[in-house]
This record gives structure tokens, sequence and C-alpha cells, in this order.
């Protein structure tokens, strides 16, 4: 299964040398490629899971909820484990 990443925000599901999709995968228990050579790249990309179906739905979740939290204003409320720029300390990534 494929859900589309807008592509400025692929370096928040790939994180630092594949650290947070690494996570991902394995809170998800289901692989996940992102797909980086296609028409349209730029703008999005193909984030491809697979696995069990339940498996790829918690992984769609996971993403989902990362995605949302990176649009949230700085600090992110409570549950946030982010630093004051909505970013992983650490991460390294220019956004």
């Amino acid at each position: 299964e494929e859900i589309m990443l807008p592509g400025p925000k692929v370096g928040l599901i790939i994180g630092k040398n594949g650290k947070t999709i690494k996570q991902l995968q394995e809170q998800s228990g289901a692989k996940m490629v992102v797909i980086q050579d296609g028409p349209n790249t730029e703008y999005e990309k193909p984030l491809r899971i697979s696995g069990d179906p339940a498996k790829v739905e918690h992984a769609k979740q996971l993403v989902h909820e990362l995605l949302a939290d990176k649009d949230m204003q700085p600090g992110g409320g409570p549950r946030s484990q982010y630093d004051d720029y909505g970013s992983d300390p650490g991460n390294g990534l220019a956004t």
C-alpha cells in the first residue's frame, strides 16, 4: 500500500540516517520504503508500506501522527517529544 508524503516532509519520516523510518518500522512491524524517483517527487513522494494488513494500518497511523505533530505550533503540546522548533533534537535536517 502507498501513501503520498509531501516532498518537504519526507525528511521527517526518514530521519537522520534513516533512524525515524527504522523506528516506525519497528513500532508497526510493517516494511516501509520511500520511493525517491518518479514524476513530481519534489512535490510529493510515495511511501510504500507492506506487511500484514493490521501492521500496515498501524504504520499509516504512526506516519499520519508524525506529520500532524510537525504541523502543530512550536512546542507541540504536552505529549510532544520534540524541541521548540517541532523537530527531533539531534535530527540535524533542515525542513
